[in-house]
């Protein structure tokens, strides 16, 4: 058995469809308004609903879609260690195993709507548009010329590198997960 760890890293996806989304931040609410409840529009279950519905996602909801999804997970049968930056979990080195199911399937309704939400919220609270970000961090790092631009961003990561950097380099990683480097 490997220990299997699923961190923020892997909500890249998700924070690249964020970015590539161009969601527009919420009026007299708070900036994350508008895409919580488009997100809610998404929701597998009531408690999502319950939680993505008034445009805001708390702490006390993020720990409990948490507590949920570890409840699910154990419930099964798999052990699920919180850490600070996601979870670990115990799976066979190679295919599909049945920790690996757990964990998706107990994230459906409880963390797979909220946690990349939650995070992007953590990373990105004013909901400032992520190519902007990624593209100041990337240039602060001395990764790309001060030329390059959102737009620019957008285009390269779409064709799998980004100012010649590979879409898996340290610096893009970075800046990817945590632009404003907190």
């Amino acid at each position: 058995m490997i220990l299997k760890q699923h961190t923020i890293a892997t909500l890249l996806p998700l924070a690249a469809a964020l970015l590539l989304s161009g969601c527009s931040a919420g009026t007299e609410e708070g900036p994350w308004s508008d895409t919580i409840r488009e997100y809610g529009s998404l929701a597998s279950s009531d408690f999502e609903r319950d939680v993505l519905s008034d445009g805001e996602i708390t702490q006390a909801e993020y720990d409990e879609a948490v507590d949920r999804f570890v409840s699910c997970a154990r419930d099964q049968g798999v052990e699920v260690e919180v850490t600070g930056t996601g979870y670990v979990f115990e799976a066979a080195p190679s295919g599909q195993t049945h920790a690996e199911t757990v964990v998706h399937d107990c994230a459906i309704g409880t963390t797979s709507l909220i946690e990349g939400l939650w995070t992007a919220m953590q990373q990105n609270p004013e909901n400032i548009v992520m190519e902007q970000l990624v593209v100041d961090c990337l240039k602060d790092a001395g990764a790309i010329p001060d030329s390059y631009d959102p737009a620019d961003f957008v285009q390269d990561y779409q064709s799998g590198s980004v100012a010649g950097l590979a879409t898996d380099s340290p610096a893009l990683t970075t800046c990817m997960e945590n632009p404003h480097g907190q």
